[in-house]
């Protein structure tokens, strides 16, 4: 199955149930004032870093990048609790087919990847992050409980209140 969206910047593209994406026929205005009129045709997604599939549109000197996994769930997945984020359910990052994909918030994501292990290489090093981030740290003689929050309450960077705090 396919379904049009309209991209923020202008640019209309299909998107198909399996992951495919299309862009439509339309016109392009050169910088000379030319115009040309495009074919609509299959859009080949570049592989990211962290093995996410991106689109890259670009319409009108405006560019977008956008990964096809959201592409997908905007298309086909109703979100009616305006969750931010979109999860493979298989864990699969390159299976983007809509029956694998739901609307999730951060907490939800990373509980699942818990869940189904994939991300046990990850987790002592996530909770050395947490535990640093959390540290309760002195200035002054007043203790706040963590390095952003003392930041935030005293008007200084972060970095600031490392050079200047007493860890805890």
């Amino acid at each position: 199955m396919l379904r049009v969206l309209e991209l923020p910047i202008g640019l209309r593209i299909k998107v198909s149930d399996d992951g495919d994406i299309y862009s439509l026929p339309h016109k392009m205005i050169r910088s000379n004032g030319r115009i040309d009129n495009r074919k609509g045709r299959k859009i080949k997604p570049a592989t990211d870093r962290y093995g996410y599939h991106r689109a890259t549109f670009s319409h009108q000197g405006k560019r977008m990048s956008i990964f096809v996994h959201r592409l997908v769930a905007m298309a086909f997945i109703p979100n009616p609790e305006n969750k931010e984020t979109v999860n493979h359910i298989n864990g699969d990052k390159t299976d983007n087919r809509a029956c694998n994909l739901e609307w999730a918030t951060q907490k939800e994501q990373k509980l699942h990847s818990i869940a189904h292990h994939l991300c046990d290489k990850n987790l002592s090093v996530l909770a050395l992050a947490n535990k640093k981030r959390s540290r309760r740290v002195e200035i002054g003689g007043k203790i706040y409980p963590s390095v952003k929050f003392a930041s935030r309450e005293l008007g200084i960077s972060e970095w600031s209140v490392c050079k200047r705090g007493v860890f805890l």
